[in-house]
């Protein structure tokens, strides 16, 4: 059988989008691996978008370390590898002049930078090395949000697609619980058809205590472990149309 292959723009999106998925793809014997394309540790100046996200988080290396701690614990109860990409978040990247690419806090969700098109280029070429199309199922976010990094990984997938890779492009979560969003996103992206990958409602309980060890992140997204926890079960039964089970949406392009 295929290794399932997650690319995951950062330290939390794989589980949060595609957790019961992957827990049920361990659970059945297949080699599950998430690679954190956007995680590369940063010691630097902070652009204006940074410095306003690190107000909450902390300094950029205590957080750092705290987040790749987090997300290895979370993907161990998932039962999945854990890869590191040489990729900045897009609050760190800088262009060859040294000017920031993406400046302010808006920028996050606005249009993409022309120079990160060779980071594309450059991510495809090292993925393509790295995994063969034999071997390997590649999921993919499909940009439901519009963050910048979430697009990359999309483009990214598109190339594998084009050449010939499996290619499955997974419902961004949180950003797929706002219709807005859902619905800006799908009047983008053409000749795509949707499944649901199908789950015990065991994995989705494992999904949800993956979840858990991302404690410095689930407050700006869910304000509590409680909301995580009742969006995560109720998404997945809406998913599913099942009592019994659990789902998760994802698309093929045609």
């Amino acid at each position: 059988m295929k290794t399932i292959l997650v690319l995951s723009p950062h330290l939390d999106d794989a589980v949060l989008s595609l957790g019961g998925t992957m827990a049920e793809m361990a659970h059945i014997g297949r080699n599950v691996v998430v690679y954190n394309l956007f995680c590369a540790p940063y010691h630097g100046p902070l652009s204006p978008a940074a410095q306003r996200l690190h107000e909450g988080w902390g300094d950029p290396e205590d957080i750092t370390g705290l987040r790749l701690q987090e997300d290895r614990q979370a993907l161990e109860v998932i039962g999945a590898q854990q890869i590191i990409g040489d990729a900045r978040d897009l609050i760190y990247r800088q262009s060859v002049q040294g000017d920031w690419l993406y400046t302010h806090m808006e920028d996050i969700q606005g249009d993409r930078n022309p120079e990160d098109n060779a980071l594309v280029s450059a991510y495809f070429s090292k993925l393509a090395g790295m995994f063969t199309k034999e071997k390997f199922e590649i999921y993919v976010p499909l940009g439901i949000g519009g963050h910048i990094d979430h697009i990359l990984a999309f483009d990214m997938g598109v190339l594998l697609h084009e050449a010939a890779y499996t290619v499955k492009f997974y419902e961004d979560l949180p950003y797929a619980l706002r219709e807005d969003y859902l619905s800006a996103r799908m009047n983008t992206v053409k000749n795509m058809r949707s499944s649901i990958e199908l789950f015990p409602l065991e994995m989705l309980d494992r999904k949800i205590e993956a979840l858990h060890f991302y404690q410095s992140q689930i407050d700006s997204l869910f304000e509590n472990e409680e909301n995580m926890r009742d969006w995560m079960q109720r998404q997945a039964l809406h998913m599913s149309g099942r009592e019994d089970m659990g789902g998760e949406k994802v698309w093929m392009l045609e």
